[in-house]
């Protein structure tokens, strides 16, 4: 089986010919112009997720139209949008630097409204999409979570994914935070001092092609 996929043609044009993705509530599909507006006005984040909101929430439609442009562009990138029961664009899915010769996705984002989280989107959406990446001939996608989002943790545990290794990284913005607060009870595990300036533990996840995959 592994043979067989490995000898088909994967390239961005051939997965988004598979699109849209159709589960039971959701359906996957190929972001429009529209749908950057939409998630630009989707309500903020609730703490400690605030840094998920997304950076073109504020431009104007001239900025706007830039960002679509440029991330339409980039080969090594595939920007999908998830439709449900509940409405359009209620989730925002981004495949980054995507290795098509090594056939590899080395890095996934997804973000879902924040008033749909906790109703099991992410997870619907993580199995869907993986397993259409599989299924078209990839080998392994990959993301990088940070270690204090138990919740993103246990969604892409759900659907097969393992933990690979760490990495630490800077985090400037709690550089005037005073993190022993009850606040930040749930970051301190993951935080260290460096110099003097704040690092956060993210962990380093993947799913393979070859591993068991979660039952549906």
């Amino acid at each position: 089986m592994l043979e067989a996929m490995m000898n088909r043609e994967t390239s961005k044009e051939g997965l988004l010919k598979s699109l849209p993705l159709v589960t039971e509530t959701l359906t996957i599909r190929r972001w429009t112009r529209d749908d950057l507006d939409r998630f630009a006005g989707w309500p903020g984040y609730e703490f400690p997720y605030e840094a998920f909101d997304f950076s073109f929430r504020d431009m104007d439609s001239v900025e706007r139209d830039r960002v679509y442009r440029d991330r339409e562009a980039r080969p090594d990138a595939i920007i999908l949008a998830v439709d449900g029961d509940t409405g359009a664009s209620l989730a925002y899915i981004a495949l980054y630097g995507i290795d098509w010769p090594n056939r590899q996705v080395r890095n996934f984002g997804l973000r879902v409204h924040p008033h749909q989280c906790g109703r099991g989107i992410g997870t619907a959406v993580l199995q869907a999409v993986t397993r259409c990446l599989f299924q078209s001939g990839m080998c392994q996608v990959s993301v990088d979570v940070a270690a204090s989002n138990e919740r993103a943790v246990r969604c892409y545990e759900k659907v097969g994914f393992i933990k690979t290794g760490t990495v630490w990284r800077d985090a400037p913005d709690l550089a005037d935070e005073d993190l022993s607060t009850p606040r930040y009870d749930f970051l301190r595990p993951h935080a260290r001092m460096v110099k003097g300036l704040p690092q956060l533990r993210f962990w380093l996840m993947e799913s393979t092609a070859t591993q068991p995959r979660v039952p549906e």
